[in-house]
């Protein structure tokens, strides 16, 4: 049988900076036309009433566009700090502090990565592919099958099943082949990149519905050479994303865009916001 993701049809936004198509839906914090005084993104809110609920005598570290509405949650002496530098040290260089025991991060900071990385004292030397909105149902080749696919002339990124093709031979003379057959191994997801021929495999999807996680790994060796290590990352109703491995091995990357079954460190989850448990 036939298991289909259901993918339906993307509706992308403006990303701000590197990620042009997330911007209305990430950028949460604002100020309404009536005057109302800044809020909260609301799943950064839950997540600060979480942590605030199950915690006493913590340090919990949050960007700065959040900080000064950040203290009016805390509650039972616990405490909030925001310091640039070392929010991106913590995100994108792998530090720790004595200071801080959890650190507050969302998607909204991929709107903010370049000057994150200055942040860190990093240069920012890769990018985030965001695929286009139209939306196709159809088979790639022989191989990719029943593929949900986002595409226009130049750019594809497309979950398929990969079917290959194998000879069944005599079994008194295996140069004698008595059938060709082809077999579903599984799921594959694949992409045209801009100003790139070549149609790659990717290592591994992750479906995100708003609320939770998907994990499906590409059906080929990881170890092949064809393979791009990042992960597609797909937010249903949203967009679509190349998430290159230089940020998949980040802190950042590791524990906001893959499920909370891959690390022990995420406190709890909120939707787009998420505590984690620095080691």
């Amino acid at each position: 049988m036939i298991i289909k993701i259901n993918i339906k049809l993307l509706s992308l936004a403006a990303f701000v900076i590197l990620v042009a198509a997330v911007a209305g839906y990430f950028l949460f914090f604002y100020v309404s036309a009536s005057g109302t005084q800044p809020q909260l993104p609301s799943d950064v809110a839950y997540a600060l009433e979480y942590f605030n609920a199950v915690n006493s005598n913590k340090t919990i570290i949050v960007p700065s566009i959040y900080y000064s509405l950040a203290q009016s949650y805390m509650i039972k002496n616990n405490r909030v700090i925001s310091n640039d530098s070392e929010y991106a040290q913590i995100l994108f260089n792998g530090k720790r502090y004595n200071n801080t025991d959890f650190v507050l991060m969302d998607m909204n900071q991929l709107n903010f990565l370049k000057s994150l990385y200055s942040d860190a004292g990093l240069p920012l030397h890769y990018n985030i592919t965001v695929f286009p909105s139209s939306y196709a149902f159809g088979n790639i080749s022989g191989n990719e099958r029943n593929c949900d696919a986002y595409s226009n002339s130049t750019e594809l990124f497309a979950e398929c099943q990969l079917y290959v093709s194998y000879s069944v031979t005599s079994p008194g003379n295996s140069s004698q082949i008595i059938a060709n057959k082809t077999t579903d191994v599984g799921y594959i997801a694949v992409a045209y990149f801009p100003n790139d021929p070549t149609l790659h495999a990717i290592n591994a999807s992750v479906f995100y519905n708003g609320t939770g996680m998907m994990y499906v790994p590409s059906a080929v060796n990881p170890a092949s050479k064809d393979i791009l290590a990042g992960i597609a990352f797909v937010y249903e109703n949203v967009t679509t994303l190349y998430l290159p491995p230089k940020i998949m091995e980040t802190f950042y990357g590791s524990h906001m865009f893959l499920p909370n079954s891959t690390t022990n460190q995420i406190f709890d989850s909120f939707g787009e916001a998420r505590v984690v448990e620095m080691p």
